[in-house]
C-alpha cells in the first residue's frame, strides 16, 4: 500500500500501479466539520463509490485498505477429501 499526497488537500492511494482510492479532505455538515472523505480510485468519476468519511487521513487510509484487501485477497481454498 502506497499513499501519495497529491496536495494539503489531497492524496492518492495505491495498490502497486492500481490506484485504489483518492482520499480528500472536505467541509461536510453545519456547522461545518473538516473531515476526509475517501472514494475508490476508479477512472471514470461515476464509477467511485464511498469509502467513508474520517478525521485523519491516516484513519482514511487505514480503513481504505482494509476494505481493498478483504475484497481483493486471494480466498483459500482446502479440499474437503
Amino acid at each position: 500500500m502506497a499513499l501519495t499526497r497529491v496536495g494539503d488537500e489531497e492524496a492518492w492511494m495505491y495498490d502497486g500501479a492500481i490506484r485504489i482510492a483518492i482520499i480528500r479532505r472536505v467541509r461536510i455538515g453545519r456547522p461545518s466539520a473538516l473531515l476526509w472523505r475517501s472514494v475508490t480510485g476508479d477512472e471514470n468519476p461515476d464509477d467511485r463509490a464511498l469509502v467513508g468519511y474520517f478525521p485523519s487521513v491516516q484513519m482514511a487510509a487505514a480503513v481504505t485498505w482494509r476494505s481493498w484487501d478483504q475484497r481483493h485477497k486471494p480466498v483459500e481454498r482446502h479440499s474437503l477429501s
